[in-house]
This record gives structure tokens, C-alpha cells and sequence, in this order.
């Protein structure tokens, strides 16, 4: 995770899990409520 990230770590733990499930980027911060950028930059 990016250290300057806004995601918090749970937040960004159940992103990966979510990528790792085949989830794009766009709906990963869709089903998780969050802002669309920052779950990109960790997509990335």
C-alpha cells in the first residue's frame, strides 16, 4: 500500500481480497464504498 494512501488498512485489505476475487477497480470502490482513486492507485 502506498504510504501516502487514504485507504485504511482494513479498507485496503478487503480491496485486495475483492482483486484477487477478479473484481476491476471501479467495483471494488462500488462495493466498498470508497473513493474510486486511491482503490485504483492500489490496483495499479
Amino acid at each position: 500500500m502506498y504510504s501516502k494512501s487514504t485507504l485504511s488498512h482494513s479498507d485496503a485489505v478487503s480491496a485486495v481480497e475483492l482483486f484477487e476475487q477478479g473484481f476491476t477497480a471501479k467495483s471494488v470502490a462500488v462495493s466498498l464504498d470508497l473513493a474510486r482513486s486511491p482503490v485504483q492507485m492500489l490496483y495499479q
